[in-house]
């Protein structure tokens, strides 16, 4: 996050239940395990970004372990 306002939460599933909020105000940074990290095949985690209260920055960098 660089900039701006909002909750981040993870969840239970792909439809938001169950969500806790993650502190991530700006200047923060979240990494989340992508599907068979350090051979967890759990999944991803699911989450998602509530309560927007202004414009966000944000940086997201993935890696595409299959090519």
């Amino acid at each position: 996050m660089l900039e701006g306002s909002a909750r981040f939460c993870v969840s239970a599933d792909r439809a938001g239940n169950n969500p806790h909020d993650i502190s991530a105000p700006p200047g923060s940074v979240i990494f989340m395990r992508a599907p068979g990290f350090a051979g967890n095949e759990d999944g991803r985690p699911f989450h998602c970004v509530l309560d927007v209260e202004s414009g966000r920055y944000t940086l997201g960098m993935r890696n595409n372990s299959q090519s």
